[in-house]
């Protein structure tokens, strides 16, 4: 099986890491709209770098996408348009208007798509969830879990090379303001 891994910053490059590692899967498309990136993250993990995300889209056999917030309606319309299975790292989309309209497509479509939840599969949580129901833990009164990032994410070295969060709708010709 072939992936298309879209964004490969911090978020892309573990995604396309933890996916290179799984057995069924052969080769791991890297786009990013830093080519620098793309090549990195393609180096680290055995895979090969896409010059553009329909490029990656095409060849792949199921797409990832860890791009910034504010181009995952358009890279998950695209996959949809393609007929790929998705996974996309949340949110869907930037606001509700386009996630309702995301959804109405991708029912229409049939389309299959997964939105990444926090720490769904990090291994911490499933073994604390092993823990509970195999009544290891006793009665559970309150958890509380709580995950900070180690190090505090790099600073981008220019918003017009789409390097930030896209918690912000950019209102310039450049993917992120600040």
């Amino acid at each position: 099986m072939r992936i298309a891994l879209l964004g490969a910053g911090r978020i892309g490059t573990l995604h396309g890491r933890l996916v290179a590692e799984q057995q069924d899967v052969d080769e791991v498309i890297v786009y990013d709209v830093i080519a620098a990136s793309a090549a990195q993250a393609a180096a680290a993990i055995g895979g090969r770098v896409a010059v553009t995300p329909e490029e990656a889209i095409a060849a792949a056999d199921g797409v990832l996408i860890a791009a910034s917030t504010n181009m995952h309606a358009t890279l998950v319309s695209q996959a949809i348009d393609a007929g790929k299975p998705i996974f996309v790292e949340k949110p869907l989309a930037f606001d509700l208007e386009e996630t309702v309209a995301l959804v109405a497509k991708a029912e229409a479509a049939g389309a299959v798509i997964q939105v990444g939840f926090q720490r769904r599969f990090d291994p911490a949580y499933v073994e604390a969830k092993r823990l509970l129901d195999s009544g290891e833990l006793g009665t559970l009164y309150m958890v509380r879990l709580i995950a900070h990032d180690h190090t505090p994410r790099p600073m981008p070295t220019s918003r017009s090379q789409g390097a930030c969060s896209g918690t912000r709708r950019s209102t310039t010709s450049t993917p992120c303001a600040g």
